[in-house]
């Protein structure tokens, strides 16, 4: 299966994720890397209101919430990850209504097209992520790449 992207958004898109990754190389293990990453995303995309999609990143998602006024979504592979996240978010003191979690991969949960401001994902991205990604991220918006601990940074 193949789909196409326009080429000026493909651009947009390669540059944000080759900026993305190099800029951060390590993956959010506790809340003081989750604190620091949220700030890097805030500070670096000047946004402070909008809509960020996290994708498996909770501690993200709650340290983004925290610091701005941008509505988080993020999805969990399983309903125990779902009801784990869901009571992280209430002892940080956080509403769902300011981050919503549901449970699937990103390709089933239908967000409406041109929805999120910023998109937060692993480097795993698979043809359907990508697809459901710039079906999902408004053109001027950026996917932030979080590499996994093992990724290492290269430009090919």
């Amino acid at each position: 299966m193949t789909f196409s992207l326009p080429k000026a958004f493909l651009l947009l898109f390669l540059t944000t994720i080759l900026i993305s990754f190099l800029s951060i190389q390590t993956m959010a293990q506790d809340k003081k890397e989750a604190t620091l990453i949220a700030k890097e995303i805030l500070d670096q995309y000047k946004l402070t209101r909008g809509v960020v999609v996290s994708c498996d990143n909770i501690a993200i998602a709650i340290e983004l919430a925290k610091q701005s006024d941008l509505r988080i979504y993020s999805n969990a592979k399983d309903q125990d990850a779902v009801e784990t996240a869901r009571k992280l978010i209430t002892s940080e003191g956080l509403s769902a209504v300011k981050v919503r979690v549901e449970k699937g991969p990103l390709e089933t949960l239908g967000y409406p097209n041109f929805v999120a401001n910023i998109i937060i994902s692993t480097s795993q991205l698979d043809p359907q992520k990508l697809k459901e990604i710039s079906r999902i991220l408004r053109p001027d918006g950026f996917l932030f790449i979080i590499p996994n601990k093992d990724d290492k940074p290269s430009i090919s």
